[in-house]
């Protein structure tokens, strides 16, 4: 007794081509479930999977965004371990664009032991990023749960710390309709500069098996929701994502120009 009709936004003669290249830019191509329910007006072809696929990965690894001089400056992401978790060090290279357009160069990445303390690793911190701290770097560390010690230690010891609390609501109100959390709005940023060739990841396998294996999804609203980790490792059989997140981390702050020229120039350091 149903006669079902589609509304195609892209056949509709209301909305411009700039409308809808923007929106494929923002949610990530026609492929993804985002433009497919709120542009093409279709059920999606997935709906539930992964954020990344192993392809998209290892694109990843081969890109090489251009920045401009005098126009990125240098982001040391942490990620802090909790025992179980590895903690993660992760210094790129970040244009000082908006996220939407922004373009990240994998530059070093030390992993270190699950083991750990969090006050001693704000100690590693402090000795890692000393060489970059002329350069206005920005030091972003993951405040929730274990991460509140480094955070405090960090900033003790005078380092330029931006605090990470992904599990708030984002601020915009556009962004709030698209995203559960600061956590689903960096990890879908993260995405669409993979997605676009703006963001060179590091070579690792492990980096990459991170990368392909988020499990991601459209909740009722509409709202992009990341996988807690404690599903990720219950549901998934997944473990912490921690070099995963430090590339999301990029997408929530904002870098600054160096002040003086470096010569730390050769991509990629382990």
């Amino acid at each position: 007794i149903w006669t079902a009709i589609t509304l195609n936004s892209e056949e509709s003669t209301l909305v411009t081509p700039e409308f809808i290249g923007e929106k494929l830019l923002s949610y990530g191509g026609e492929d993804s479930a985002e433009y497919q329910i709120k542009v093409l007006g279709r059920f999606p072809s997935a709906l539930d999977g992964y954020l990344l696929t192993g392809v998209d990965c290892e694109k990843a690894v081969r890109f090489t965004p251009n920045l401009t001089d005098g126009q990125w400056g240098w982001v040391a992401a942490c990620d802090v371990g909790n025992g179980r978790d590895k903690s993660v060090v992760n210094i790129c290279k970040v244009s000082l664009d908006q996220p939407e357009s922004r373009k990240v160069i994998s530059h070093q990445i030390i992993e270190m032991s699950a083991e750990i303390d969090p006050i001693d690793f704000a100690y590693e911190i402090n000795k890692i990023v000393e060489p970059y701290l002329n350069q206005n770097i920005q030091v972003v560390i993951d405040g929730d749960g274990v991460g509140f010690a480094t955070v405090r230690t960090a900033r003790e010891l005078g380092l330029p710390v931006h605090e990470i609390r992904w599990g708030q609501p984002v601020f915009k109100k556009s962004d709030k309709a698209r995203f559960i959390n600061k956590r689903a709005y960096s990890h879908i940023m993260m995405r669409n500069a993979i997605k676009t060739s703006r963001l060179k990841i590091d070579p690792s396998q492990l980096t990459k098996e991170q990368l392909s294996r988020l499990p991601v999804h459209l909740n009722e609203a509409g709202q992009w929701v990341i996988c807690s980790k404690k599903e990720m490792q219950e549901k998934h059989n997944i473990r912490s994502p921690d070099r995963s997140d430090t590339y999301c981390f990029m997408f929530l702050v904002n870098p600054e120009a160096p002040e003086e020229t470096t010569s730390m120039e050769d991509d990629f350091q382990d």
